[in-house]
């Protein structure tokens, strides 16, 4: 228990120090960057129960932030409500579409339903391209209000990293917990052998669409982020490139961990900063690093770090035996 606790005061002291640190130290330019690493945390946060809990590989994700962005863009533009119904609004509709198109896809298990997920991006995309209506068309939609509760609006970069911190912190710990869960139990049953779970009594289909659910509905959480953060929405937000780029975000850090989610989030985003000399080559670094990867980290980065601790731990624990060892020896000698 204590243990646990010098955890817990550890996290909180870093989420704030950052909480503090990144708007008062960084420029206009890094808190831009930032945000939208942040903005696709969420999302990456639904390929986390997915992928890391479920053992499913979805495309998805980026299909869903589109319909919770265009919903949030309509519902602010067209129906004049405020933020908070827009990001509701998103999130349910988002939701309710995974409810529908999951209880069909996940009739469909392994490479086909992965598979059907890059289908359905692509559909998706075409569709938001030419719904001028709804979506604006190649043009997209602009003019989107910016973050507000109540009399506060957020002006700057720096007011929309504090929405975007608390909406990533909220949506991290929701995970988190899930894992702990009855359903996060079943999911695991599901990912490590579909057949076991099914005879221990889980509901392996229902179980799949519950998290796929939860995917999209944290995918438009996403979207609705994304839009009142940019102001603007566009088709070419939510091509299939993207939703690799997503899906490789989660991979490096960790995809079975939040934390480790968010680092792997935060160094796909900086790294074509880092590498702009080399911005024609991005795509072989991304292709490179992901082969390196599944090789030598296959549990990501966050992974990579329990490993150490635990190697460290162990010798630790087999150097305190040995001195008992020791000191017991010696006493029976005196003895």
């Amino acid at each position: 228990m204590k243990r646990r606790i010098i955890k817990i005061l550890v996290v909180v002291a870093i989420l704030a120090l950052a909480a503090v640190l990144v708007p008062t130290i960084s420029s206009h330019y890094v808190i831009t960057v930032v945000n939208g690493a942040l903005v696709f945390y969420v999302g990456c946060l639904g390929i986390c129960v997915m992928l890391g809990y479920g053992g499913m590989v979805s495309f998805a994700t980026i299909t869903f932030m589109g319909l919770g962005a265009y919903m949030s863009a309509n519902l602010s533009l067209k129906a004049g409500m405020p933020f908070l119904v827009c990001v509701l609004g998103s999130m349910i509709f988002a939701g309710l579409c995974a409810l529908i198109i999951g209880a069909i896809l996940l009739r469909l298990s392994g490479t086909f339903f992965t598979f059907s997920t890059v289908a359905l991006v692509l559909i998706a995309h075409d569709l938001f391209t030419n719904l001028r209506s709804l979506t604006g068309g190649p043009d997209g939609m602009g003019g989107i209000p910016p973050f507000n509760i109540g009399s506060f609006v957020a002006d700057t970069a720096a007011d929309n990293f504090y929405f975007l911190f608390v909406a990533g912190l909220l949506a991290a710990l929701f995970v988190h917990r899930l894992k702990y869960t009855n359903l996060g139990r079943r999911l695991a049953a599901v990912r490590d052998n579909e057949i076991a779970a099914a005879t221990m009594g889980v509901d392996v289909y229902r179980t799949k669409v519950v998290a796929f659910i939860i995917a999209g509905v944290l995918s438009g959480l996403s979207g609705s982020l994304m839009v009142h953060n940019y102001h603007f929405v566009g088709s070419s937000s939510f091509v299939f490139d993207q939703s690799t780029t997503m899906v490789i975000m989660a991979m490096l850090g960790g995809v079975s961990h939040p934390g480790g989610v968010f680092l792997g989030t935060m160094i796909i985003t900086m790294l074509p900063e880092w590498l702009k000399p080399l911005q024609e080559y991005i795509r072989l670094f991304y292709g490179l690093g992901v082969m390196l990867l599944m090789v030598f980290m296959p549990t990501g980065l966050w992974g990579l770090g329990e490993q150490l601790s635990a190697r460290f731990k162990e010798r630790f624990h087999l150097t305190r035996k040995t001195l008992i060892g020791s000191d017991d020896a010696s006493s029976e000698e005196m003895i």
